[in-house]
């Protein structure tokens, strides 16, 4: 699991993870075992905090 830091809590990248693989209480957190890599959320976030390597 990967925390997302300093996120905001817009909730966008939840929204759009076709494989529910980021979840969101107090911090984002993204579950490596679910995520694909489509970088959907990358793309979404409106800090540009989420990177996919």
């Amino acid at each position: 699991m990967m925390e997302i830091k300093d996120c905001y809590g817009c909730g966008g990248c939840v929204a759009v993870c076709p494989h529910g693989a980021l979840t969101i209480d107090d911090v984002v957190e993204r579950m490596d075992e679910k995520c694909i890599k489509c970088r959907i959320c990358e793309h979404v976030c409106p800090n540009g905090l989420i990177k996919i390597e």
